[in-house]
């Protein structure tokens, strides 16, 4: 068996596309309670779509958007639809220590930030919708593992572009943290999200 880690782009390299496409199916089996996320994906969904083998098994895949309408022209949003399969996860971490063993912040995202500097892109940011305290070890984690500069912002932030007023979801209000790629670009950013964001948002948990 092949040991090596394969690390590819499925936007630009689709020879693991079918290996994708079957743990796609592998977690509409499952019992994970984020499965509808995973519906469906294509490479298409994305600027950029890392995925990791080894042994002929995908390890871990995330991806890169961007969304003008969303987001702003020049910011993108790495480590998308992030997932790990059951069998590699690792679990009862009391700590994220800086290693090459976290799949998605080793290889990953350094993928998926390279191609963002390739398009030009002027930020990029990583959103979760809830558990603030474990989001922020992980940004300790991809800044320590990548020598990133990402930084949280103090409350959530509306991630679903302008919305009719009064309408919300609830997964639309995200924790972030964001990057620059060109200087004070994340500033521009995170004001275009203010003025789109409703007072819903603005909470701590």
């Amino acid at each position: 068996m092949d040991q090596r880690l394969i690390v590819t782009d499925l936007c630009r390299n689709q020879s693991f596309l079918s290996l994708f496409n079957t743990t796609l199916v592998e977690i509409q089996k499952g019992n994970d309670e984020l499965k509808d996320n995973y519906a469906n994906l294509t490479p298409d969904d994305f600027a950029s779509l890392t995925l990791a083998v080894r042994n002929g098994q995908a390890l871990a895949f995330s991806g890169m958007e961007i969304s003008a309408e969303k987001w702003g022209a020049n910011c993108a949003r790495v480590s998308s639809k992030f997932y790990i399969p059951p069998a590699f996860r690792h679990t009862h971490l009391q700590k994220f220590e800086p290693s090459d063993k976290y799949i998605n912040s080793a290889y990953l995202i350094p993928r998926q930030i390279a191609v963002a500097q390739s398009l030009g892109i002027e930020c990029v940011f990583i959103s979760r919708i809830d558990k603030r305290r474990s989001f922020g070890k992980f940004i300790d984690l991809v800044n320590a593992n990548g020598g990133y500069t990402f930084k949280m912002y103090p409350h959530k932030l509306g991630v679903c572009g302008p919305l009719p007023l009064g309408y919300r979801p609830a997964e639309c209000c995200q924790w972030i943290a964001t990057m620059p790629l060109k200087k004070d670009a994340d500033t521009k950013f995170l004001e275009y999200l203010e003025n789109i964001s409703c007072e819903d948002c603005n909470d701590s948990n």
